[in-house]
């Protein structure tokens, strides 16, 4: 996946939670993601940047993107409906072989930030 980066022009001005960098990259080349199923809270509004359900074999989410209509009316995309406190636990429950997490870019100490609630860490201790 190169290309791929954290620097903060490859991120939303609207969010951190999509990766414009991530979605280009997956959009110009789909190889890395075929045959994978995604299991993913995919934000309407937000993460509108490409139609996983296109370039992967099946995607799994629980609100679904604009973007993602014609694959999820072709079945490639799966719409579990959930609060956030049951997306936490299916997530936690389901296995996988890959995790991706977005968070912010980091501070000029190497720390990231993990969420509003949520201590600095090093980048090295993720």
């Amino acid at each position: 996946m190169a290309g791929v980066s954290a620097r903060p022009d490859h991120l939303s001005a609207r969010s951190v939670g999509r990766s414009l960098a991530l979605a280009k990259v997956l959009r110009d080349d789909p190889g890395p993601v075929a045959g994978v199923n995604i299991l993913s809270c995919l934000v309407p509004g937000m993460n509108e940047a490409a139609d996983y359900g296109s370039l992967a074999a099946q995607v799994t989410t629980f609100m679904l993107p604009s973007c993602m209509r014609g694959s999820f009316m072709q079945g490639r995309v799966s719409l579990i409906p959930n609060t956030y406190w049951g997306i936490a636990r299916q997530l936690l429950a389901t296995p996988c072989d890959v995790a991706l997490a977005h968070v912010a870019p980091p501070t000029g100490k190497d720390f990231v930030r993990w969420g509003s609630r949520a201590t600095l860490r090093r980048l090295s201790d993720a």
